[in-house]
């Protein structure tokens, strides 16, 4: 049962709270349909009034400050106290539909998220790669969020995050200085923003999401020279994540990508939310720091390998403990 009602729902904005008094994660809107909200990983269809397209416009323009064109795009806002993530698209005749995720205005902590306490030695980092990985809406970059956070309450650090767009806001302090930058508002792609946050004194940089060859091999360079790289990928395990960031290269480079990712990957972390018993959802982990051995393993190509010499390194799956306990209770 939703808190409120047709009769107490006028416009977007009253669909978002209640989003927000539901706990939901996402608002789905579509032009001539009721809203839709993910709860718990579910979607409802709710009672509410069938949403206009003059209210979705309005909407857009408010939100999008250099307005909105095109049939797609993404965007972000805050909202009631709250981090939004948006993207608008169009389906089934150019009707015109709005997808929207909620985020916490406060970013939480790496103990908030009940992640594991090795996850705080990320502090203790200077240069190299953390990637999170998992299927979208998996929760990976609030835990990127919970990491840069730890360093920014820790140390005097430089951040410099290219995002499409921006989702979670990061303030400076008295010895950190941050700044973000979104494709198309301020910057023209991130490959370009990748390419010249190396002349802008950073020493953390949040990549978002590696699609390309270019954007990897950025990343990966900007991490040999010195710098603490963050992103994501869409990969479901930790071998997984290796493969597919040595695949984008050509076969011609694969030996000498080898060689840098080997020397400069610190954590892997593939990430899946699950329901809680209460109500909620949690993330489960699994997590290698890379140590000699998976170095020489990555190094040489024999990342199928890994599996075999995790016993020696600091590997965490809270996935496959959590599947363990389920068969226990069932």
């Amino acid at each position: 049962m939703f808190q409120m009602f047709e009769k107490t729902v006028h416009g977007i904005e009253d669909i978002l709270l209640t989003g927000i008094s539901n706990g939901a994660s996402d608002v789905h809107l579509t032009e001539l349909s009721q809203p839709v909200f993910r709860i718990d990983g579910d979607l409802r269809r709710s009672d509410l009034y069938i949403v206009d397209i003059s209210d979705m416009n309005r909407f857009l323009d408010n939100v999008i400050p250099a307005g909105f064109s095109g049939k797609d795009g993404d965007f972000s806002f805050t909202f009631a106290e709250r981090r939004w993530r948006g993207n608008y698209f169009h389906s089934n005749g150019k009707r015109l539909s709005i997808a929207l995720r909620l985020l916490p205005l406060r970013i939480p902590d790496i103990a908030d998220l009940s992640l594991p306490s090795s996850f705080m030695r990320i502090a203790e980092m200077n240069d190299g790669i953390v990637l999170v990985t998992g299927p979208t809406g998996s929760g990976k970059s609030t835990t990127i969020a919970a990491m840069i956070k730890l360093m920014l309450d820790t140390k005097g650090i430089h951040l410099i995050t290219i995002e499409n767009p921006v989702e979670y806001l990061f303030e400076s302090t008295n010895y950190s200085l941050v700044n973000q930058r979104e494709i198309g508002g301020d910057t023209d792609d991130i490959t370009r923003a990748l390419k010249y946050a190396l002349r802008q004194d950073p020493d953390v940089i949040l990549v978002g999401e590696i699609r390309d060859t270019e954007t990897a091999r950025l990343a990966i360079n900007a991490a040999e020279t010195g710098h603490l790289v963050f992103a994501t990928l869409h990969t479901i395990n930790v071998v997984e994540t290796v493969n597919r960031l040595c695949g984008m290269f050509p076969p011609q480079e694969r030996h000498l990508v080898q060689q840098q990712i080997a020397a400069t990957l610190n954590l892997t972390v593939a990430q899946r939310l699950v329901k809680k018993p209460a109500g909620g959802r949690m993330a489960l982990v699994e997590a290698l720091f890379s140590n000699k051995s998976i170095r020489e393993i990555i190094r040489e190509g024999n990342s199928h390998e890994i599996p075999n010499y995790i016993d020696g390194a600091e590997y965490i799956n809270t996935i496959e403990e959590y599947a363990a306990r389920r068969c226990d209770v069932d």
